[in-house]
């Protein structure tokens, strides 16, 4: 029997992240519906919150606007409210980019509003941005992908304190960073439970996972890599 993923959202972007999605699930036999609906949460196996526009409204936050753009209220509170249908049923989350940071604000984590120069991680139409990234040890990330992984970035804001429950599991490090600074690092996000990543040009969160929820988040666009294997991951949580 196909397993039941909801895709939180209007409808199909313009920028190939629900298709994307789409034929990873293809691939993985799993049947995909976009939906803004809470009652469909009940009958499914799996639910992603996608990237795309617009940014999480800082209000949601407590901070006033320092940067953040096209904001929709509207859409933030529908998909709020699939977040706490899926929570409260404790369904698998994968949650990309603007979903990271949604899911992150939910549990009452804040976000950098603006890498301002952080042009290695911003969107630029028609350009895929790849990095490497450090995977923290203990973590699915680095049974997936060993220490290191490469990954695609777009993106302008990022999450600057982890939401309740949530533990750091995928890093970017400047490559300006002695080995010593990137020891240092590691060490500060491995052993500091309520730890604030504000050194936008120096580090910034690119996936984390629920301690006790079957919640994985990462700051790039797995649907856009070819056979990633966040996606199967998040299906066997």
């Amino acid at each position: 029997m196909k397993k039941k993923v909801l895709y939180v959202e209007r409808g199909i972007d313009e920028y190939g992240l629900y298709e994307g999605t789409q034929d990873a699930m293809k691939d993985l036999n799993v049947e995909l519906s976009i939906t803004l609906d809470p009652k469909d949460i009940e009958d499914c196996d799996g639910v992603i919150f996608p990237g795309g526009l617009p940014d999480v409204d800082p209000e949601l936050y407590g901070e006033e606007n320092q940067g953040s753009m096209n904001l929709d209220r509207t859409l933030d509170d529908e998909q709020m409210a699939m977040i706490d249908a899926a929570v409260k049923a404790k369904k698998p989350i994968l949650a990309i980019c603007r979903g990271m940071q949604l899911v992150n604000v939910y549990f009452g984590g804040t976000l950098i509003q603006d890498l301002e120069n952080g042009t290695m991680h911003k969107y630029v139409p028609n350009e895929n941005k790849l990095h490497d990234t450090v995977s923290i040890s203990g973590t699915p990330f680095a049974i997936i992908y060993g220490d290191t992984g490469i990954v695609n970035s777009a993106h302008h804001q990022a999450v600057k304190k982890p939401g309740k429950g949530f533990k750091i599991g995928q890093v970017w490090l400047s490559g300006k960073l002695s080995p010593e600074q990137k020891k240092e690092w590691l060490e500060k996000i491995e052993n500091d439970e309520t730890l604030e990543i504000e050194c936008k040009r120096t580090c910034i969160i690119e996936g984390m996972i629920h301690k006790e929820l079957p919640i994985i988040m990462v700051q790039w666009h797995p649907e856009l890599m070819e056979d990633d294997q966040i996606l199967p991951y998040f299906l066997d949580v």
